[in-house]
């Protein structure tokens, strides 16, 4: 689904292992497990150092860090605060904006109903979105058939490599939206996979430098995917506000749940380094009881960068949707395609 490259033994490349990797960290991974994993590689990193005698780990060194570290972790409640406020100016709205609101959800729903041939549109988003590409799919094959009575062999290759492209592209994403459950973010990560820009654009030049070629019936159907086209983009946009919504909510509440612990383990850090003249450690002990107290009071950090990375992730791709995309973007869209 992903564009991963795979050997003969279907055993992924090394360029597909580390697309899977990054994918994971920015994207598809639990953001706590994300945040774990940087925890780890942090513990990992102190280790190996104070291991090769590359930094140390003495009582004022250490006291040094942790004091800082608290009062940084302390700016967490600010923090905290100023996302909520974000949440909430999206949320706290006089009753006629909530109207608003529903009733054009509501006219959405209807116009997605009639391209779609549905009496009531599914309410699970992933459900919505597989009878948005099905319709996709068929218009497209529909196209096709249209085509066919065209006595140009040179518009006629042109019209169906064009609707076999929409059709297998529409196809794939329909079977990923069947396989996933109620979860909108898992619903929009796959949503953010699907690249209809230069199809999008593709439908429009098809339709316009041909017009006259073009039967009617063909000329109707490029009229339809190109409506479906559009509440794609605008069905993805609303999934991505309710993610992001959700995925600051998730952090304001993470920070708090993991800041507190991180400054107790800081504090208490603090205290043992200054009864540590009574207290017998080993070196690898030290480093050890060292390496955990640095990794843990950084936890509210990594929790934050998780959280922040899939939201500016999120950000940068969604930017490549619409009448322009750059060429980096481009280029990963081809590799993802192939």
């Amino acid at each position: 689904m992903h564009g991963e490259l795979a050997d003969e033994a279907g055993t992924p490349t090394g360029d597909a292992l580390r697309s899977r990797i990054a994918r994971w960290a920015l994207l598809d991974g639990d953001r706590m497990e994300v945040s774990a994993a940087l925890v780890a590689g942090i513990f990992g990193a102190f280790v190996s150092l104070a291991v090769a005698g590359l930094i140390g780990v003495s009582a004022s060194r250490m006291m040094w860090f942790l004091n800082g570290t608290i009062n940084g972790l302390l700016t967490l409640i600010p923090i905290t605060i100023g996302i909520n406020q974000i949440i909430l100016s999206q949320e706290l709205n006089p009753l006629g904006t909530f109207s608003d609101r529903f009733e054009q959800t509501v006219t959405f729903r209807e116009r997605v109903e009639a391209v779609t041939d549905t009496t009531v549109s599914p309410s699970q988003a992933s459900e919505f979105c597989s009878d948005l590409f099905a319709a996709l799919r068929r218009q497209a094959l529909s196209f096709g058939e249209a085509c066919d009575a065209i006595d140009d062999t040179d518009l006629e290759d042109e019209a169906c490599d064009y609707a076999e492209t929409v059709a297998d592209l529409a196809e794939r994403m329909e079977v990923e939206m069947d396989r996933l459950d109620y979860d909108l973010l898992d619903t929009f990560l796959a949503l953010l996979d699907y690249q209809d820009t230069e199809q999008f654009h593709r439908t429009r030049e098809l339709r316009n430098a041909h017009a006259g070629a073009l039967p009617d019936e063909a000329t109707e159907r490029l009229d339809r995917i190109e409506e479906l086209f559009k509440d794609i983009d605008t069905i993805r946009e609303y999934l991505k506000t309710l993610s992001v919504q959700r995925e600051l909510a998730q952090l304001s509440r993470v920070l708090l749940y993991t800041g507190l612990p991180a400054i107790v383990v800081a504090g208490l850090t603090i205290l043992a380094y200054k009864s540590a003249p009574g207290i017998a450690l080993s070196d690898s002990a030290l480093i050890l009881f060292a390496g955990g107290a640095f990794a843990l009071s950084l936890l509210p950090l990594a929790v934050l960068v998780a959280y922040m990375l899939r939201v500016a992730t999120v950000a940068r791709r969604t930017a490549a949707f619409g009448p322009f995309v750059s060429r980096d973007e481009r280029r990963r869209i081809r590799r993802q395609n192939r």
